[in-house]
């Protein structure tokens, strides 16, 4: 977002703000002085745990952004805008940018008089991606601690060897090969990679893609495949997007 002023909101037990539109009810909790056998409690909100809270919750606060004036995205139902404001939520966690700091502060007082929340401040990280505004009013966007979950997953560190590229020439591996010797988790490592490659770092998209063909039974060469993208992630950790 360049140039834009940002803050972060973090709603306060979000999901029992919503009220519930079923009866719902639920046993004493102990110390209450009361005869189990006749009592119960009936709900009035949401709580942690009921499956219909994330939902509540989300209609809840999309309905309150709608009737302060901004616009629900019809693409992506987290992305709510109106007159320079761009709103990003995702479950209790907010995102604000404009061009002023006026705005943002008009939003977050009638969000404050609605829901307990907390005022973050300037955006500086959002679901595991670190955000660094730079001089020239630009974010750098970075995911250093999930490269470091997936090199510590797979046993590289510092005294590793880093690659220059995410792969070969031509990365497609075969499809068969012998088993692998390697005993951590092929899903969980191409899960990061999935994860880091539409996030920060579509320089290892292409490779990425092709690990994730072989979930299912991945052999040696496709496990060399995720170590050598990887040791390119080793060597540039702090490499993003602008």
């Amino acid at each position: 977002m360049f140039g834009l002023q940002s803050r972060h909101v973090d709603f306060t037990n979000a999901f029992a703000q919503s009220f519930l539109e079923e009866d719902l009810y639920m046993e004493l909790p102990d110390g209450y002085n009361a005869d189990r056998e006749t009592h119960c409690f009936r709900l009035l909100r949401s709580l942690y745990g009921l499956r219909q809270s994330a939902m509540n919750w989300f209609q809840t606060i999309s309905l309150t952004l709608q009737r302060i004036g901004l616009q629900q995205s019809k693409i992506d139902p987290c992305l709510f805008f109106n007159k320079g404001l761009i709103v990003v939520l995702y479950v209790d966690d907010m995102i604000i940018f404009h061009k002023e700091k006026k705005p943002i502060d008009e939003l977050i007082k009638a969000l404050s008089d609605e829901f307990p929340l907390t005022d973050e401040g300037d955006v500086t990280a959002y679901l595991g991606v670190e955000i660094t505004r730079l001089d020239d009013g630009s974010m750098h966007l970075r995911q250093p601690s999930s490269i470091q979950k997936l090199l510590d997953l797979i046993g590289l560190d510092d005294s590793s060897n880093p690659c220059d590229t995410p792969a070969v020439v031509n990365p497609a591996p075969p499809k068969t090969g012998n088993s692998s010797s390697y005993s951590w988790s092929y899903p969980s490592a191409v899960g990061i990679l999935l994860w880091l490659a539409f996030n920060t770092r579509p320089d290892i998209a292409f490779a990425t893609s092709q690990a994730a063909r072989y979930m299912c039974d991945p052999k040696q060469p496709h496990y060399n495949l995720v170590v050598r993208i990887a040791r390119y992630l080793l060597g540039t950790k702090d490499k993003g997007m602008i």
